[in-house]
């Protein structure tokens, strides 16, 4: 849509930044910092953006947010005339490593832009405080898959059987315990547990508990294709979970919990639970038993969904180009 405007997220990759940006038909770009501690990251990616924004000169800038640094880094190393549009994941409001500096991130939107946010209630919250807010929800796509044998030789036997994909930041809002032990009420289903778990989760997890860390994407895109179910958790009402975008992108059948924000978008496509090991164990079982015809029902939901998402879509873009 523009060739004026940009992506940038202080993370290594982000579905929903690379979906959006795709879509919109901008550069994204991903910034990280390198390792070591956060402080030294924070500088040197602060350092990035800030030559990524010379280098490119847009018009607009959309930043993923948290973190509130990321924002700060544009707002300060951009000229003023820039626009910038925050993406507020639900972190920004919810997360107590980032929401107290949900001021700062309100101030820095109403003075040079908008802001960008996955539901009616969130959107509330952001004009509240005198900021534009925009609703869109991540793009529903398909996970890309590949045809040849998975980059991780132990997830051969994995994907050949019916398995659940639960795919973990091992946040605050996660009920890792809970699922944990909904594993251990349910030993006959393979609970596969993506990302980098702490120690003491690793120790407690039965023998049906599948740890393959932080897999390649075209090894995620084979997870996605072969789950009979995936699960996305959370204890936050207003947070959307990226799980689910997938699930129903790729058709497979969903478990995720029963908050308002999730009921309403997903409607009769998945199955709820609360955040305790009897619900999540209880309704996994029943999602594997009854995966295809559950699988159906997301796939109808689907064309609902990218009906609405391209109307939004049509309003962002004009904000981004600054339509009058």
């Amino acid at each position: 849509m523009t060739s004026d405007a940009i992506f940038i997220s202080w993370i290594r990759h982000h579905g929903r930044s690379a979906g959006l940006a795709d879509a919109l038909g901008i550069d994204s770009f991903y910034v990280t910092g390198g390792s070591g501690p956060a402080p030294l990251r924070y500088l040197r990616a602060w350092r990035e953006t800030a030559r990524i924004l010379r280098d490119c000169k847009p018009n607009s800038v959309v930043v993923m947010q948290p973190p509130v640094v990321a924002l700060l880094s544009v707002a300060m190393s951009a000229p003023r005339s820039t626009q910038i549009i925050g993406d507020l994941h639900t972190g920004v409001f919810t997360d107590p490593k980032w929401k107290w500096a949900l001021g700062l991130t309100m101030r820095i939107l109403r003075k040079r832009g908008a802001a960008v946010v996955t539901g009616a209630d969130l959107a509330q919250r952001t004009r509240e405080y005198g900021v534009e807010a925009l609703e869109m929800h991540d793009m529903i796509t398909s996970v890309a898959v590949s045809d040849e044998s998975p980059d991780d030789p132990g997830l051969v036997d994995v994907i050949k059987n019916d398995f659940a994909l639960v795919p973990l930041a091992y946040a605050f809002d996660e009920p890792v315990d809970e699922i944990l032990q909904a594993a251990r009420d349910y030993p006959d289903v393979t609970w596969v547990l993506t990302g980098r778990p702490p120690h003491a989760v690793r120790d407690a997890a039965p023998d049906n508990v599948v740890f393959p860390g932080f897999v390649t994407n075209e090894d995620y895109g084979r997870l996605v294709a072969n789950a009979t179910v995936m699960v996305a958790v959370t204890t936050q009402e207003n947070t959307m979970q990226r799980v689910g975008y997938e699930a129903i992108g790729s058709g497979v059948a969903l478990v995720t919990s029963g908050t308002k924000v999730l009921r309403d978008f997903f409607g009769d496509a998945a199955l709820y639970i609360e955040p305790t090991s009897a619900s999540i164990g209880a309704q996994v079982n029943e999602a594997i038993a009854d995966a295809k015809a559950l699988a159906a029902r997301i796939v109808t939901r689907r064309a609902s969904i990218v009906a609405q998402q391209a109307a939004q879509l049509e309003h962002l873009g004009g904000v981004i180009r600054k339509d009058t």
